[in-house]
């Protein structure tokens, strides 16, 4: 499992704003599957939570970190001995086994790759999704530096 800080969200010299930080998680879920899932933790209510569009407003909401959104955020990446052309690296929306390239739809998984590779991600997120939180507290000091370095570097020069 590897968590990686990659962006600081909202204003963080403004507590109303919530800033929160953003994170990528990288495991791998079974033999040649990658999964990455970025998430956010807030730095007031010192919580995880995931994010999704609603759909009749249109806006980004924050949302539990529960299994139901993390495998829909998730990204997938196979490691396979032919690439299929046209697809990226990291597939969103894998749960179909299939991507759009053009105008035509390819397959890319059989259902019962699928199935496997849900039911996987749903033992590997039984076993360590209350360690995510744990770890980045116990690597707070590492992050809390990172995000220092990085304020000093922001200076009118």
């Amino acid at each position: 499992m590897k968590i990686q800080l990659t962006n600081i969200e909202n204003n963080i010299f403004d507590n109303e704003t919530k800033p929160e930080l953003k994170f990528l998680l990288e495991f791998e879920v079974q033999k040649n599957s990658s999964i990455r899932v970025p998430f956010y933790y807030d730095c007031l209510a010192s919580e995880l939570f995931l994010t999704e569009i609603n759909l009749s407003t249109g806006k980004v909401e924050n949302k539990p970190f529960e299994f139901a959104l993390f495998s829909k955020n998730s990204l997938l990446n196979l490691t396979m001995s032919k690439p299929i052309e046209g697809m990226k690296e990291w597939i969103p929306d894998w749960h179909s086994g299939s991507f759009v390239k053009g105008y035509t739809v390819k397959k890319f998984m059989e259902e019962q790759e699928v199935k496997a590779t849900v039911q996987a991600l749903q033992i590997w997120w039984d076993n360590n999704a209350d360690n995510i939180l744990t770890s980045i507290k116990t690597n707070k000091k590492t992050y809390n530096d990172m995000l220092e370095s990085a304020l000093s570097k922001l200076k009118i020069v």
